[in-house]
């Protein structure tokens, strides 16, 4: 496996660190590009933005001027986006008299540089939670958005179900809902056919296909290691297949059943005849996309900036992937996406705190653009935004499936319960995939005994 090599950069109050998965996908930056300047101006937000507040008054988020605003994001695997984010938060700050600094990370840099922020109580005013959405094990060191997000959703409806409890799971808005990344499964259309194969609908059919395609030299991709894809795609199976860590109450652990050991063993199969094994335990983010971009993989459950990659350099491999929908299971059809929302540290001068408000808020209703400008990675989370047409989904029959990745379908890591702190610490240690690994290597019984043994601790500390 490569490793995932960084260059780095910095000017004019912008810095980033540019992973291989951006390398491999700076093409891509063409797309992006393009559309962007097609569908949007260049930002030229207003000095004052403002909306109804929930008792019928007017909130307004203005900036003081000569504030300043140090924000955080991960490096985007589409980098058209950062370009235009970049570029936003230049004109942004410009025309609001604020000195505005973005730093880009790769995404497995940021719990590190905010669990640092904390212990230092300083770094970033303004900073995206991204896959991990650790609103509770920073609830005390968090500063509320209930105005904000009341504004936002005057506009665009309630945030969706997942949205609310990962952002505000006592009740306070503790992050912004931004966006979400669905993963859904990325097969090779040229490939079923060549081999008189049926796009798959549930698992059990996803290992038929996955055999044939791996007995004729293109396995699946499917990470089992310690990254973000491993921890969400083996959730969305296990949920499938009606098992869990703990309960709907989310305190009662669930791990020791008959539905999970069911799931484990078309884990162990799934290794054995279907997947790119050994490989896939030292997978990263950003293996699965390589995978599929060499022409080799068959089958891969990831964000479409594995197609965006693609689609520059090597047409006639972009036009045979298709993009399915959400694959069911015995027990029911779920979908654990990623998610991405907005969160400030409450030891940032207050100054720099009217100066994050009044971005977000300039940003998120610039929802549209954003969209586009990541040619339709940024997924929604805000029910009205959901209406059609969708931007660049909509009008793409090759994306338009993804209108229906929503509602009931999307949930987050600790279902069925919330997404409490358990949970959080839960998929922070890669629990699920970690036990996936031992069940493929060794057997079913000891994976379940190692996962009982993590969450036992775990889930009594929160209890």
């Amino acid at each position: 496996m490569q490793s995932d090599e960084t260059s780095s950069w910095s000017g004019s109050g912008i810095s980033r660190r540019l992973s291989r998965r951006q390398v491999l996908a700076a093409g891509a930056g063409l797309v992006g590009a393009s559309l962007a300047a097609a569908c949007t101006p260049t930002a030229k937000p207003s000095t004052t933005s403002s909306t109804g507040a929930a008792s019928g008054g007017t909130t307004t988020f203005k900036p003081p001027q000569g504030a300043s605003l140090n924000i955080l994001v991960w490096s985007h695997f589409v980098p058209a986006y950062d370009t235009y984010l970049d570029q936003y938060v230049k004109d942004w700050g410009t025309q609001n008299n604020v000195k505005v600094n973005i730093d880009h990370v790769d995404i497995n840099d940021i719990d590190g540089r905010l669990a640092a922020e904390v212990a230092a109580r300083k770094g970033h005013d303004l900073f995206g939670f991204a896959g991990k959405i650790n609103t509770i094990l920073y609830e005390k060191q968090l500063v509320d958005w209930n105005d904000l997000v009341n504004g936002l959703i005057k506009q665009y409806g309630d945030p969706i179900k997942v949205a609310k409890g990962l952002g505000a799971p006592k009740g306070s808005w503790l992050a912004v809902p931004d966006f979400g990344i669905m993963q859904p499964p990325l097969v090779r259309a040229d490939l079923l056919k060549q081999y008189g194969l049926q796009a798959p609908t549930t698992w059990d059919e996803v290992m038929k296909v996955g055999t044939k395609l791996k007995a004729n030299g293109h396995p699946c991709g499917f990470a089992v290691s310690q990254c973000n894809d491993a921890n969400h795609n083996w959730r969305t199976v296990m949920n499938a297949f009606g098992a869990s860590e703990v309960g709907p109450d989310g305190k009662t652990i669930t791990a020791d059943s008959k539905e999970m050991r069911e799931f484990l063993q078309w884990a162990q199969q799934f290794a054995k005849d279907a997947n790119n094994t050994p490989e896939v335990y030292a997978w990263d983010n950003a293996s699965d996309n390589r995978y599929l971009a060499s022409g080799a993989g068959g089958f891969i459950h990831d964000a479409i900036s594995g197609l965006r990659s693609i689609q520059p350099d090597n047409k006639t491999l972009y036009d045979n992937i298709d993009i399915l929908a959400e694959i069911k299971g015995p027990a029911r059809q779920i979908h654990v996406a990623d998610y991405n929302m907005w969160a400030m540290w409450n030891f940032t001068p207050q100054g720099n705190q009217e100066a994050a408000k009044a971005f977000v808020w300039d940003y998120s209703n610039r929802w549209k653009q954003n969209d586009e400008a990541s040619t339709g990675y940024n997924h929604p989370l805000f029910t009205k935004q959901y209406d059609s047409p969708m931007p660049i989904i909509t009008a793409d029959p090759k994306y338009k499936i993804l209108e229906g990745y929503k509602g009931e379908l999307l949930q987050s890591y600790g279902y069925p319960g919330p997404a409490n702190g358990a949970a959080q610490e839960v998929l922070a240690q890669y629990v699920i995939p970690n036990m996936v690994a031992k069940a493929m290597q060794g057997s079913v019984d000891d994976a379940v005994k190692y996962a009982m043994g993590q969450l036992k601790p775990i889930y009594a500390k929160f209890s």
